[in-house]
């Protein structure tokens, strides 16, 4: 944990934390007392260059500009001096104190309509303060002056309290609202049973800085693929090049071709890219799209391909999970473009319905799961949360009566459609 030093100005009298040191005297008799890395500011009325000193550096030390910092328990003594005249005080060190921590305690699952009380404690601290709070969202929950969250609607959202000791302290609280309690049960069972370790009590929050962590590493592996065709303009006018569709992709591998430039290999939905004229890889700005070539390998049943394109961009490609390591109820996330660029690597989060499915018409096996998908989210990568790629997004189920119901490519159908390729990554 980060110390944080509190730098107190003093005067060298024993006045409401202030000490005087005078010309030719030695200091009060009554010590300064601070704690261990904790950090106080001397002054005094001595006049001219001063020249700073400790006794006894192993308990504090003291530099040019009379700033004191304890560094173990003791006794020391400071001294200014400016030609003949000397001025001491001393100094002594206590235990380093406890910092004072915000905590919070409480469900973090919730029926709509529900309620739960989540308690803040203050943790080396006899002081008793306010605590204020405050919610993400309360379309999704609200929350009281006394802590109480009220579930509005199915969603997660994070709940803050703070306060003030000595310093502004803040906690979070993630809470996911749902409509049944077969998702609490999922979400207390993922939260006691995670595969991955951590240290120290594994909550919501921690699963949330995890996917905050997963998403800076991936996001630039993960690119837009933009479909150009031939159009008629209008009628007697020849046909141009336009962009008739766009959808995602992800840097499974690289070559190096020279001391600059990289061939990178691109896994997407054969229907991405089906009907090209002409491929080209968007990064967030059309003025800076790659042309791609044509795929490399295609398999049209199993709607995936992989295309290449060279750049002196250094990209890392991504990772995929193992074979059978998906379980019902893990959470995922899902990276894409849905409804195209306007939302270029869009994420959402959600959680597996299914590992394995097989679906009427489709030879590919699919992992079932609730993370939103759009069209141009097709081609893009689901991730569990050791950011690794667990399948490639592809489906949904649009009606009326359905929410949330997509589909992303198995490894187990993915690593067969690779395996042909000469440079892939082996699972």
């Amino acid at each position: 944990m980060t110390k944080i030093k509190k730098i107190i100005s003093v005067l060298f009298i024993i006045l409401s934390a202030t000490v005087f040191i005078g010309c030719h005297t030695t200091m009060n008799p009554d010590y300064l007392y601070i704690h261990v890395n904790q950090t106080i500011r001397l002054q005094t009325s001595l006049t001219g260059e001063l020249n700073w000193s400790s006794d006894n550096e192993n308990v504090a030390i003291v530099d040019d500009d009379g700033v004191v910092t304890g560094i173990n328990i003791g006794l020391a003594t400071i001294t200014a001096q400016t030609g003949k005249q000397v001025s001491k005080v001393i100094i002594s060190v206590e235990a380093e104190k406890p910092e004072v921590a915000l905590l919070l305690s409480g469900k973090q699952n919730l029926l709509v309509n529900e309620s739960t009380t989540l308690v803040a404690t203050l943790t080396n601290t006899t002081t008793n303060s306010p605590i204020y709070w405050e919610t993400s969202n309360e379309g999704v929950a609200t929350i009281d002056s006394n802590g109480v969250v009220y579930g509005i609607a199915p969603g997660l959202v994070t709940i803050t309290a703070s306060t003030y000791q000595e310093k502004t302290l803040t906690k979070q609280w993630i809470i996911l609202v749902s409509n049944i309690e077969g998702d609490s049960e999922i979400v207390n069972n993922e939260i006691e049973n995670k595969t991955y370790e951590v240290v120290g009590e594994i909550d919501l929050t921690t699963i949330n800085n995890t996917i905050t962590t997963i998403v800076n590493n991936v996001m630039p592996s993960i690119v837009g693929v933009s479909n150009y065709q031939y159009r008629n303009s209008a009628p007697g006018f020849p046909s141009i090049l336009q962009l008739e569709s766009v959808g995602t992709g992800f840097i499974i591998n690289r070559e190096k071709i020279n001391d600059t430039e990289y061939r990178y290999y691109v896994l997407t939905n054969y229907h991405v890219v089906q009907d090209r004229i002409e491929l080209r890889i968007f990064f967030g700005d059309h003025e800076d799209e790659i042309r791609a070539e044509y795929p490399v390998q295609a398999n049209a049943k199993a709607d995936l391909a992989v295309i290449t394109f060279v750049s002196s961009k250094e990209l890392n490609p991504l990772t995929f999970a193992a074979t059978d390591s998906t379980n019902a109820g893990d959470f995922v996330i899902a990276i894409g473009n849905p409804t195209g660029y306007d939302f270029f690597r869009s994420v959402t989060f959600g959680m597996i319905s299914c590992p394995e499915r097989n679906l009427a018409g489709e030879t590919s096996l699919f992992v079932q799961h609730d993370a939103a998908i759009n069209p141009g989210n097709s081609g893009g990568p689901l991730f569990d949360l050791d950011g690794h790629v667990i399948g490639v997004n592809t489906i949904k189920i649009i009606d009326t009566d359905v929410e949330n119901i997509g589909f992303a490519i198995a490894l187990k159908t993915i690593n067969e459609f690779i395996s042909g390729l000469a440079n892939y990554p082996k699972n």
